[in-house]
This record gives C-alpha cells, sequence and structure tokens, in this order.
C-alpha cells in the first residue's frame, strides 16, 4: 500500500527559485493522489520569493515573513471545506543574499468527491498591503475503479530516492520530492523530475507487465522526448518517477504526458501537466509562421480570459519586459489567445 503524506503538513524550506518579479511573487501548484473509499488527497505546494517580501531587520539578522491562506468552497452548498491560514517566515544573516531563495512548502488535506473553488493567498508578514491570491475551479474525484489509474503529475526540482529524512515534509514512499510550484525549468532547473502514483495494477489481467510511456510535446504538439519501459504487476499500486533533461529544449510552453497501458495493449491511461521551460541560448528550429497558426483548433482556442490570464502569470517568467506591457494592454479573448 501506499504510504501517504500526514495531513495539514506545513512548513517553510529554503529552495532555489528562479526568478524575482514584482512585490509579494508567489506561486502555486497541486496534485490529486488516491487516499481511501471516499475521499481524495490533495497536495498543494507553493513558493513564495523572499526578495519580493519587506525585511524586518534586527541586529545583525533580518526575518522575512509571510501569511499564507488556503479556502476551499464547495460549490454544491456554498460550505467552507477548508479555510486555513499560516505563518511562513525565514531569518537569516544581513550579509547574506536571499535573491534566488524562496519560502517553499507544501500543505494537505482529504476532500470528498465534488466541484470546489480553491483560493490560496499570500500577505506579506511585514507590509500588510502587499498582497497576491489565485483562485481557480476544482475536481475532486475518488479513485475508485477496477480500471488503470494514474494520480496527477507532481512536477520537482529534484528527488531524492531513498531519503534517510523522513521527517521531511516532502518525504513520500521512501522519496523526497522537492516540488516546483512555478512548473518553470531552464537555466536554473535543466532536469524536470516528475512524481505519480499508478493504481490498480495487478486487477488487470490482459497481461503480466504494465508499459509506463513519457512523453514531451510542445505548444504545437510536436513530440521532443519519448520513453517507455515495462513494468512488472508486483504490486496493486506503484510509484513512478522520473527525469527529463531539457537543456536543449527551446524557451516555451510543453507539456509532460505519461501513458500506462498493458504490454499487449495499446489502450491504458494518461495523465499529463503542462510546464515552460526558459533557455533563451537555444535557438528553436522547428517555428510555424504565426499567420498560420490555428488558435481555435490549438489548446489556447478552449480557453477562458480567467485562464489565460494565469497561464501567463506562469510563463511571464519566460517573458520579456515588453511582452508583459503587450500582453497588459490586450483587452480582448482572441488577442489574448493569440499572444
Amino acid at each position: 500500500m501506499i504510504k501517504l503524506a500526514p495531513l495539514l503538513k506545513v512548513s517553510l524550506f529554503l529552495s532555489l527559485t528562479t526568478f524575482a518579479q514584482d512585490p509579494l511573487e508567489f506561486q502555486f501548484d497541486y496534485a490529486r493522489f488516491k487516499y481511501d473509499s471516499t475521499q481524495t488527497l490533495i497536495d498543494i505546494y507553493y513558493t513564495i520569493d523572499q526578495s519580493t517580501l519587506k525585511r524586518n531587520i534586527s541586529n545583525d539578522s533580518i526575518l522575512v515573513g509571510a501569511y499564507l491562506t488556503i479556502n476551499v468552497i464547495n460549490l454544491k452548498d456554498s460550505s467552507v471545506t477548508v479555510n486555513r491560514k499560516y505563518f511562513v517566515n525565514s531569518k537569516y544573516h544581513i550579509n547574506e543574499s536571499v535573491a534566488e531563495k524562496g519560502l517553499l512548502g507544501v500543505v494537505s488535506y482529504l476532500l470528498k468527491s465534488g466541484s470546489y473553488k480553491l483560493t490560496v493567498a499570500a500577505e506579506d508578514f511585514n507590509d500588510s498591503l502587499s498582497q497576491k491570491s489565485f483562485s481557480e475551479s476544482l475536481l475532486i474525484s475518488t479513485f475508485q475503479s477496477d480500471n488503470l489509474l494514474i494520480s496527477d503529475l507532481q512536477l520537482a526540482s529534484r528527488i531524492i530516492q531513498n531519503s534517510p529524512n523522513k521527517k521531511s515534509i516532502f518525504y513520500k514512499n521512501t522519496l523526497e520530492i522537492f516540488p516546483n510550484p512555478t512548473n518553470v525549468y531552464g537555466m536554473n532547473y535543466p532536469m524536470l523530475f516528475y512524481y505519480s502514483e499508478l493504481y490498480n495494477i495487478q486487477k488487470d489481467t490482459t497481461s503480466e507487465r504494465m508499459v509506463v510511456n513519457t512523453q514531451v510535446l510542445n505548444s504545437v504538439g510536436k513530440k521532443l522526448y519519448e520513453k517507455s519501459k515495462t513494468k512488472p504487476k508486483s504490486n496493486i499500486s506503484i510509484v513512478e518517477i522520473g527525469a527529463v533533461n531539457i537543456t536543449k529544449f527551446p524557451t516555451g510552453s510543453y507539456t509532460l504526458i505519461l501513458n500506462l497501458f498493458p504490454q499487449n495493449s495499446s489502450t491504458g491511461v494518461v495523465s499529463s501537466k503542462r510546464f515552460f521551460v526558459y533557455n533563451p541560448d537555444i535557438i528553436d528550429t522547428f517555428t510555424i509562421a504565426h499567420s498560420k497558426f490555428d488558435i481555435i483548433n490549438s489548446e489556447y482556442g478552449a480557453l477562458s480570459i480567467e485562464e489565460c490570464q494565469k497561464l501567463f502569470v506562469s510563463a511571464r517568467y519566460i517573458a520579456t519586459a515588453a511582452e508583459i506591457e503587450q500582453f497588459e494592454s490586450l483587452d480582448s479573448l482572441n488577442s489574448i489567445q493569440e499572444f
């Protein structure tokens, strides 16, 4: 049985993040995993850029901190399922640089099946006017089926196998998984690590082994990476981890895809995750003229303005100042999708 992370864990961890933006820059991500017959475990990962927090200086030390608020509302009856507020902070020497450090953490909850509204907000402890929040729809389904199932993909900056640090908030199934809530890779993160859980492996009777196929597609659907391997059906549920070297990937948006199917079949299940690459020195040799790009039939054609804006919040790390200014001047759905 897969050992799942304890509930309501929260802590800070000093971890390398890639860029510094406007005041109170923070990002979050989440992944859903099987728990039991009535509930699903959701891990919410966050990172807050220390360099964008107001400093409280005392003697030769500097204290920065932020309040993190998690709110989950059940859309069926508008009831509040989760309403938690945490305080995360860091204390460091006045001569220490934190330009590339962030407050990295995870909080976990059990949720029943349903449709929810998830809001994640951060507020500077030393400046209550410095705030940022994100809201989005959250669908929870229990992993109750005799068929093959895959959890969400958790993206990470690194994974330590057979970690002795069992008290780490990032410890799960003998692994220490350091999340990357920005989903941005490239110059500082040349390797994309991922974690997933595969369920009901032994319930499949069509083959003695399972095939795990990993692919990476760029924004126009071109396959840039693929790897397949077989796994024995030794347990009802197993962990799948991997890494993709993205040093040669041009700057842009990509999709990581994990396929699972019996060895004697081409039909199975899939889980996918979008991520971004910032490699300014890599020239994209596979280009499509902008005028010929079919926005309506692409992945962007189905996005709302709010979804496009949230996507740009993540992608702004790979945008120039001129591109950011151009995006902020757009006022129609079509122009935002095309951008």
